[in-house]
């Protein structure tokens, strides 16, 4: 005559890298249990987990068993942000990991001031696949106004003053001088 007695096994459950989130004896013939509350994974830049099951499925206890924590990714978004030069917010959105982003309005503007006019040259910084949160600022090429303020003429060659980058300059026939308040100060040529 025999006693009987249930052999019990050793059941472990695991998380994704490897850590023992729980070991037990259980019975055979009975359903392994997990009892922490469901297992958790960080999200990392790219993506955000969700916890939906074990690896391989839970079943009835037949002997030593370990079982992995599985995950369901989802891509994550993040804002990207457009600005004008001044800091005025043009655009903002969510865009996915890895996407290009995209600045659906209109060309940015910047309105001339005394001494430059301004025309959109680009992004700052450079427009790159979405990694995190950026924000993005427009940039612009500035070009110099130049003004004729005074205009003389001789038999033999013509003379104009000018304004450019606030500074006075003297043309006269093909050469350019410098000129400080009103009176030349280097009378050499020079290049605007």
């Amino acid at each position: 005559q025999y006693e009987s007695t249930l052999n019990q096994y050793e059941i472990n459950f695991y998380n994704w890298d490897g850590t023992l989130l729980q070991s037990s004896m259980v019975n055979y013939g009975e359903w392994p249990t997990y009892y922490n509350s469901d297992p958790w994974r960080e999200a990392d830049a790219q993506y955000t987990y969700t916890f939906i099951g074990w690896n391989p499925e839970l079943s009835i206890v037949t002997g030593h068993q370990s079982y992995y924590a599985q995950y369901e990714s989802t891509l994550n978004q993040y804002e990207i942000s457009f600005y004008n030069w001044d800091g005025t917010l043009l655009q903002s959105g969510m865009v996915t990991y890895g996407d290009m982003p995209v600045y659906t309005g209109e060309t940015p503007m910047r309105e001339a001031d005394e001494q430059y006019t301004y025309t959109f040259s680009g992004w700052d910084p450079k427009l790159s696949a979405v990694t995190g949160y950026t924000s993005y600022y427009a940039q612009y090429e500035a070009t110099a106004i130049t003004t004729a303020i005074e205009n003389t003429q001789s038999n033999e060659v013509k003379t104009y003053k000018i304004l450019r980058d606030n500074k006075i300059f003297i043309i006269r026939g093909d050469k350019v001088y410098s000129i400080l308040g009103h009176v030349i100060e280097d009378w050499m040529p020079l290049g605007l």
